[in-house]
Order: structure tokens, then C-alpha cells, then sequence
């Protein structure tokens, strides 16, 4: 009886309470638990808080009809929520958000220099100097002091022409001075035939000199590749008068090339002439004569294979007939089963040539080819004897307007004594 009592009494307890009272009660109690976490999350209470127990006490009136009787305590007041025992010393806490924010920006700084970077060196790509600029291929040519190789510059896909000098093949003072005084000169001569220095690179081990491509074989190799291995003389005359050109040049402004050979002639597709391998060149005076003895010994001038002092433009202009004799014959006008046989022939100067030679280009290479070097033409006098005066190799004569003499008063008397009846 008793049991039954308590349960009857507390059916009628349940019943007497207010259902949604109790709804509001839970809900207040697990509103307050939400909010009390966050304020321990936020220590420093810097989030905007909502103050939701208005709308929860007029949610519960209104359910209720009565006044709510419940209300949050004051710790989620959100004033300033306590510190809980897990909390990091303050100073840490600065001292790492002063890290993480340095962190970031230094992030942020070397990713601006990252991407700064690569711009610059896109745009910079082009003007990369240096040998890393340049990708280098075979070997293509050889000297007595260097090699040449082909190359190709990176960034404009230009063919180039490397001219390589190993440095421990110029220790010799006078081998330095011929190599620095050919880059000199290269840089001041800029001719269609003549072949141009682009730029010189310097390493520790070799020196590079980077200059024109030229898409074609020597002059001795395509002389070698014709019939008889020698030029028909118009052909012959029209690449001759683009070799006068250029060396014409270089006399103009003093210089003087002093190894003129067909190996030192490029011919290209078009067949058109430059003129390379400046290592003997120098500067000249009119005044002051010459000393070195240099050059191919077949083209070597009587003046320098007698080892007397020269003048420089004459030397080149006695390998310049050298040089159109065997373009034209296919053979070199003094030959000697030795270097002494060959001086001597040389040095005496007697030769003939082919009867299949015109007059023209006959009187040209007897001239080229005198023992005074002071007798010798220049290259202007030879460009005028060979090709003014030629018909077909400087092209369609122009048609030039007499001169009106102006009337002056002895011109006048001059008629009137001339015609005494002329009306006036």
C-alpha cells in the first residue's frame, strides 16, 4: 500500500509540473554549457557575444504564462572569462604570434621573390651574356691556336661561330698581343665581307670569341669543286671584286690583314665572300714599314720572304694576285719542291700565265705580282682597272645627261665669233 502511494504521489507531482517549463529548463541549462565553452575558448572574451537569455525567458513566458524561474549564472557573463590552468604564459602567446606573423610574411616575401624571379629571368633570358648563353657543337675549323665550333645562341636561336683559344697555348707575350689585337681590330670593322665579332667571352681555362655564322665552305674547297678545279673568270671576277672590297676596306682604316689565302675566303649559299681569321692583322702607317715575318708561305710577298722590313698594303695586295691566279688556273704561279725552292722562285719573280686568261685579268695579276712594292696597284686602282671598264660584272652602263656649259659672257663671244651670222 505504501509503494503504491509514492507512485501515485509522484504521477500527481509530474502532473502539476509545467511541461514546458522543464523544456525551457534543459534548454537554458545546455545553452549554458555551450556558451561557457566558448568563453573558455575565447579567453580574452574579443568575439561579440549574444545575450539569448531574453529571447529564452520570453520563449518560456509565453509557453508558460508565468515568469521564468531560472536564470544563467554569472561566469558566461562574458566580461572576462577566467584563465584556465592550461593556459600559456602571455608573453609566450605574444612572442609566438610575433613568430607565426613573421613566419607568414617571410612566406609571403619569398614567394614574391620566387615569382619576381622568374619573371626577371624570363625577361631577362634574352639578355643573358656569358658562355651559358650559348650551346656549343662540333668543331668546324682549326688553326694553329684555336678551334672553331658551332654554337647557337639560347634565347634567339641565332647560329653562331666560337672561335676558341686554350690559354695554356698563349702564355707567350707576343701570342697574347696578336689575340687581344685581333679582337680590337674585329670590333672596328664592319663590312658585309667581312666576317663580324659578336662578343668575347672569358673564362679561367679558354677564351671565346663568339662571330658570324657563315653557311658555306671555304674558297678552297669550292674551287676544289669545280671542273678543272679552277672559276669560269666571270664567276671568278665577281666574288674577286667582293674580296678587293673588303681588304679595300680594312687599307682605309689602316689596318692590314697580312695572311690573304683561299682558306681565309668563305663562300656562302648565295655565293658571296666574307673574309675571316684576323690573327696576323695589325695596324699600319704610312710612314713606319713592317717586321714580323708572317703568313702562308705560297702567298708571302718577296719582302717579307727576303726578311726585310715591308709596308703592309702592298703585302697584301702581292697575295691578293696570288689569290686571283689561282682562283683563275687552279695552280700557284711559284712552286718549289721546298720552303728555300719556293723562297727563291719567289724572290725572283718570274711565272706565266694560262693563254685562256683574258688580257684584262692578265695585266691585272702582272701587276699585282711586281717586285717593287712601291709599282704595285692599290685596291681602289684595281677595282677601277678590273670592273669600270668591264662589261657585264658591274652591271647596265647608266645613261648620264651631257653638261649644259653655263652662259656666261666668253661663252657668248666665244659663239658669236664662232657662228659671225647667228641671228640675235
Amino acid at each position: 500500500m505504501k509503494n503504491v502511494a509514492r507512485r501515485d504521489s509522484k504521477q500527481n507531482v509530474a502532473a502539476d509540473a509545467d511541461p514546458a517549463a522543464d523544456f525551457s529548463g534543459k534548454l537554458a541549462k545546455f545553452i549554458e554549457n555551450v556558451l561557457r565553452q566558448k568563453a573558455q575558448r575565447r579567453q580574452k572574451g574579443k568575439m561579440p557575444v549574444y545575450n539569448v537569455l531574453p529571447m529564452i525567458n520570453a520563449a518560456a513566458g509565453s509557453n508558460a504564462g508565468t515568469e521564468p524561474r531560472f536564470s544563467l549564472s554569472s561566469s558566461v557573463a562574458f566580461k572576462k572569462p577566467p584563465v584556465p590552468h592550461f593556459a600559456p604564459d602571455p608573453a609566450k602567446r605574444r612572442s609566438s604570434r610575433c613568430a607565426t606573423r613573421s613566419n607568414i610574411d617571410s612566406q609571403m616575401c619569398i614567394g614574391g621573390r620566387r615569382e619576381q624571379s622568374v619573371e626577371s629571368a624570363r625577361k631577362d633570358e634574352s639578355k643573358k651574356s656569358g658562355l651559358e648563353a650559348y650551346s656549343l657543337g662540333g668543331q668546324i675549323g682549326q688553326g694553329a691556336y684555336a678551334v672553331v665550333r658551332s654554337g647557337m645562341h639560347k634565347a634567339s636561336g641565332r647560329r653562331v661561330a666560337v672561335k676558341v683559344y686554350e690559354k695554356y697555348k698563349l702564355l707567350s707575350s707576343q701570342r697574347k698581343n696578336c689575340v687581344s689585337r685581333e679582337i680590337r681590330l674585329l670590333k672596328k670593322l664592319d663590312h658585309p665581307n667581312i666576317v663580324k665579332l659578336y662578343e668575347t667571352i672569358d673564362t679561367p681555362r679558354e677564351l671565346f670569341l663568339v662571330m658570324e655564322f657563315v653557311r658555306g665552305n671555304s674558297m678552297l674547297s669550292y674551287v676544289k669543286s669545280k671542273s678543272g678545279k679552277r672559276l669560269e673568270e666571270p664567276e671568278c671576277l665577281r666574288m674577286y671584286r667582293q674580296i678587293l672590297a673588303g681588304i679595300c676596306f680594312c687599307h682605309k682604316h689602316n689596318i692590314v690583314h697580312r695572311d690573304i689565302k683561299m682558306e681565309n675566303m668563305l663562300v656562302d649559299e648565295q655565293l658571296n665572300v666574307k673574309i675571316i681569321d684576323f690573327g696576323f692583322s695589325t695596324w699600319f702607317t704610312t710612314e713606319q714599314k713592317l717586321k714580323i715575318f708572317c703568313g702562308t708561305p705560297s702567298y708571302m710577298a718577296p719582302e717579307i720572304v727576303s726578311k726585310k722590313e715591308y709596308f703592309g698594303p702592298p703585302a697584301d695586295m702581292w697575295s691578293l694576285g696570288i689569290l686571283l691566279y689561282a682562283m683563275l688556273c687552279g695552280s700557284f704561279p711559284f712552286r718549289g719542291a721546298t720552303e728555300r725552292e719556293l723562297y727563291r722562285n719567289i724572290s725572283k719573280g718570274v711565272f706565266s700565265v694560262p693563254t685562256f686568261v683574258s688580257s684584262r685579268a692578265r695585266s691585272v695579276i702582272c701587276r699585282l705580282l711586281t717586285l717593287d712594292p712601291q709599282r704595285r696597284p692599290t685596291a681602289e686602282d684595281v677595282l677601277s682597272l678590273l670592273f669600270k671598264r668591264l662589261v657585264g660584272i658591274e652591271g647596265p652602263p647608266v645613261h648620264r645627261r651631257a653638261k649644259i656649259p653655263a652662259l656666261t659672257l666668253p661663252y657668248l663671244n666665244n659663239l658669236l665669233n664662232k657662228y659671225p651670222s647667228l641671228p640675235l
